[in-house]
């Protein structure tokens, strides 16, 4: 079974480990809700510890996007992986996404 998790370092930071696709967004989805809550202004993705992304990853990133602007809070997104830059790129969704790669 695959497994991911949101490691919270603090209220603001939060560190996403494991795989983000069509099996684990749910969960992950799930485990972000309450952070959205928690936040006074910015919220911010660590993705360092994504060891593989798909569609399913990149559509959990909108979600996000959606849920900061519904709480109205900034949402930020770090270190990237290359498999989500691309995809963001090749699905048209880089003016949507400012996304910051390792």
């Amino acid at each position: 079974m695959e497994t991911a998790s949101i490691n919270s370092a603090n209220q603001n930071r939060h560190e996403v480990v494991g795989k983000m696709n069509f099996a684990t967004v749910p969960c992950l989805l799930s485990q972000s809700s309450e952070k959205f809550r928690a936040v006074d202004v910015e919220i911010n993705f660590d993705l360092a510890g994504v060891a593989h992304a798909d569609s399913a990853g990149l559509a959990l990133l909108l979600e996000w996007c959606r849920l900061a602007k519904v709480a109205k809070k900034k949402i930020n997104f770090v270190n990237v992986p290359g498999q989500l830059l691309n995809l963001t790129k090749v699905s048209g969704l880089s003016h949507i996404l400012e996304l910051t790669g390792q």
